[in-house]
């Protein structure tokens, strides 16, 4: 480990070099720096039974450093299926979950996943996604979307001539 030379060559107290990566270090002259995320997350307003409808999930960086090991969780609501998504996630106990590495300042990523509404729900459904970074101040940001299900169209029976 050493010090980074400041400018003119002197020693900078606040800041470290470990393996050639700068490590900085909270000072009274240099506080400690931490990403700022938000979220915003869209569906459909309205699906019937059997539809399938897609939901984005914007996660947005508006700190002044990096966000590092940033993680989207996306928490499937009761009564919907699973279809496809993009990137593919990591799916645990009715969550899909995202993990981006670094998020830069100012830079935004959308997830997208699409799901089908059971023939068997009617009313509203909330779907909630969060946001958490391993430099982030505070707890999980959230944002969710409200969809609206109504009743899918009754499946035909053909009729018997005969």
């Amino acid at each position: 480990m050493q010090r980074s030379a400041g400018p003119g060559g002197a020693t900078d107290p606040g800041s470290l070099v470990t393996n050639n990566v700068p490590q900085v270090t909270a000072t009274a002259a240099n506080p400690l720096q931490v990403a700022k995320l938000t979220i915003a997350k869209r569906g459909p307003a309205r699906l019937r039974g059997g539809q399938t409808g897609a939901w984005f999930i914007t996660v947005r960086n508006v700190g002044g450093v990096p966000a590092t090991n940033v993680v989207i969780t996306d928490i499937l609501p009761s009564g919907f299926t699973f279809v496809r998504t993009g990137p593919t996630p990591i799916f645990a106990n009715g969550r899909a979950m995202w993990t981006i590495p670094v998020l830069a300042p100012g830079q935004s990523q959308t997830r997208r996943i699409w799901l089908r509404a059971d023939n068997t729900i009617v009313g509203a459904r909330t779907n909630v996604a969060t946001v958490r970074g391993a430099n982030v101040a505070g707890a999980a940001v959230r944002g969710a979307a409200r969809t609206l299900v109504r009743r899918g169209a009754a499946a035909r029976i053909p009729s018997v001539t005969g």
